[in-house]
């Protein structure tokens, strides 16, 4: 051939193709809205003890919707907002910073990954590309180096910075809390971290790089569980959104009970003063809905919205027959 290609690169572009025609829409092209769709928020509960009221919302630390309606119209009840800890940019840059300086002595999780293994993560965190699936707008225009973060981050870091790539793939361009924090301060809300950076970090070091190979392995399923868990969150159903994720690396007995007693006791000042509001990752309120009734609190689930409400009431007629506290 003289032209410097071969028959392999006609195979490429082949396959390129035909991936290409497979992941194409089959509906006309649309003027593309970048923002979020506004949802009512459902993963909250109304936490009551001695007249006064206070609120607890789970969050989902990535996702596809906006709920800024539904914090401002929550926060319009409230004078203080808590969170697990600080998510300005310096607090967040810390954080950043700490998961990309890789531990002495640590074996890398590219070392814990066959090569074949490695080779599908990248498929599914970077997807189509090459030169038709670029043409054809497939290609994802933030290419992350998968094989960078395998080799030299922590491995709690390789995690969310792999999984964010892929969601944000998939559209999930949001964060839950990052978007409360963001209305809560420009509501002039008094916004309070919970924990500190060295607590943080102390959490997320604990977890078991084993959880994370396994989650890397079975990024096959990633897509689907995306889904599972959007469902899941966005009618409030706890159970539901818990049994899809607990593969999750961060499901772990360290990462959630031990933070679950420290976010109840520095909670709890404020909920005993009434007019607060709480946000902690989802996965803390299976514990803390009993934590906080131990501690003399009425606690009941109620999301805004006239659908998510329904669901609610249904669900709990399917468990026992009759409307229970939550």
């Amino acid at each position: 051939r003289g032209d410097g290609s071969s028959a392999a690169d006609d195979g490429n572009v082949i396959r390129d193709l035909a991936l290409a025609f497979l992941r194409a829409p089959a509906e006309a092209p649309k003027i593309i809205d970048d923002r979020p769709r506004s949802r009512p928020f459902a993963m909250l509960w109304r936490v009551e003890k001695d007249g006064r009221t206070s609120w607890v919302g789970g969050t989902a630390h990535f996702f596809c919707h906006s709920f800024e309606p539904s914090f401002r119209r929550l926060f319009r009840e409230v004078d203080h907002v808590l969170f697990e800890g600080p998510l300005d940019e310096g607090f967040m840059a810390d954080v950043d910073r700490a998961g990309r300086t890789p531990l002495p002595g640590a074996t890398p999780i590219l070392d814990m990954l066959e090569e074949a293994e490695i080779c599908r993560l990248e498929r599914v965190v970077r997807g189509p590309e090459g030169i038709l699936a670029r043409a054809l707008g497939l290609e994802s225009a933030r290419k992350v180096d998968v094989r960078w973060f395998l080799a030299n981050a922590r491995p709690w870091c390789a995690f969310f910075s792999l999984w964010t790539a892929f969601l944000e793939r998939q559209g999930w361009r949001e964060s839950v809390d990052m978007e409360a924090w963001r209305v809560a301060h420009a509501m002039g809300k008094n916004v309070v971290g919970m924990e500190s950076l060295e607590e943080q970090l102390d959490s997320l070091g604990s977890l078991p790089p084993e959880r994370v190979v396994r989650f890397f392995r079975a990024c096959g399923g990633w897509k689907a569980l995306s889904r599972q868990n959007m469902r899941a969150y966005l009618a409030g159903d706890l159970e539901g959104m818990m049994g899809s994720s607990a593969e999750f690396p961060t499901r772990t007995e360290y990462v959630i009970s031990r933070r679950d007693q420290r976010f109840r006791e520095r909670m709890r000042p404020y909920l005993e003063e009434g007019r607060c509001a709480v946000f902690v990752g989802s996965a803390h309120m299976i514990n803390l809905r009993h934590m906080l009734m131990e501690d003399g609190f009425s606690v009941r689930q109620a999301p805004f919205g006239l659908l998510p409400a329904l669901r609610l009431r249904l669900r709990r007629f399917r468990q026992s027959g009759e409307d229970v506290a939550w």
